[in-house]
């Protein structure tokens, strides 16, 4: 089936049109989203690539720890879940740092992998979650890289606003920045044909403004914007890594090694800063949200 992109009427963020059914995306990640083999696709989310790239995702989370500590004082105490936490990585990390809570995921793969670190995983359809699997409710739900794959984000952000969240509690969530500028001039320039709409995977396609506004209808403040780094530069300098696994993989690589660098020269808050500043230009290759839950 065709798709186009739309403006949603509602809430203001693309996404394809038509919806992908429930029972596409379904089986999407019941039988190929944790397997896929595609030349240039890489699964950031399948257990080779977090193996492989386990120095990649170790400071993907510091950067997603540091904010949260920044603004929430601490992540030891903390109760959360997390909501599409596939193997259970970034759940694992936490409780490490010594935060609880749960994980939530729709493939039972992921699931049993959770439990085996030792987790609490409960594997359930995440659009189906009007209410917590855990009757107490937790001080921070994260999602990171969910949201662009849901085909009713806004009814889930809302449902985690008024039954998962205690007074106070806070919303990280963590989204691909498609159609930014830098992005499009790439696309542009080269050819590629939106390379990043890619239905069932992808279903919604957010900016900064975007995705702000569907927070804050549906019951959330911002507390804080950043980005990631802005791997459409590579092709900006003519790296025209799109199609091409082992290009893309040396880009990757080097902005590992951008990130390393300044980790070792005691800089990485100077990066830090600089993802900021790249968000308020609506630039970076994800965005990464902290809010609060309004009331």
């Amino acid at each position: 089936m065709s798709h186009r992109i739309v403006r949603d009427a509602d809430w203001g963020y693309l996404r394809v049109d038509p919806i992908p059914s429930a029972e596409e995306v379904d089986r999407f990640y019941r039988e190929e989203f944790y397997a896929r083999a595609r030349a240039g696709y890489i699964n950031d989310s399948g257990q080779e690539n977090l193996a492989e790239e386990a120095e990649y995702h170790r400071r993907a989370y510091d950067d997603l720890a540091a904010l949260l500590e920044a603004h929430l004082g601490r992540l030891a105490g903390l109760r959360l879940a997390d909501v599409g936490c596939g193997y259970g990585h970034f759940l694992h990390y936490m409780t490490g740092r010594g935060a609880s809570g749960y994980g939530v995921e729709p493939v039972e793969e992921g699931v049993a992998f959770a439990r085996g670190l030792g987790l609490a995983a409960h594997c359930l359809p995440i659009e189906a979650l009007a209410h917590p699997p855990e009757e107490k409710r937790v001080d921070l739900v994260t999602m990171v890289n969910v949201l662009e794959h849901l085909r009713e984000p806004a009814t889930i952000l809302a449902d985690f606003a008024r039954h998962w969240l205690v007074e106070g509690g806070h919303l990280l969530l963590r989204v691909p920045n498609d159609f930014n500028r830098w992005q499009t001039i790439a696309d542009n320039a080269h050819g590629l044909k939106q390379w990043w709409v890619v239905p069932p995977q992808h279903i919604n396609y957010f900016d900064r403004d975007a995705l702000s506004g569907l927070l804050a209808r549906t019951g959330f403040d911002i507390v804080e914007v950043t980005a990631t780094f802005p791997l459409e530069l590579f092709l900006l300098m003519g790296d025209v890594y799109v199609g091409d696994p082992v290009l893309g993989k040396a880009c990757h690589r080097k902005r590992v090694a951008f990130e390393r660098t300044l980790e070792q020269a005691n800089a990485t808050d100077l990066r830090r800063r600089w993802y900021r500043s790249l968000a308020e230009l609506g630039l970076g290759r994800e965005i990464i949200v902290l809010a609060r839950r309004r009331g």
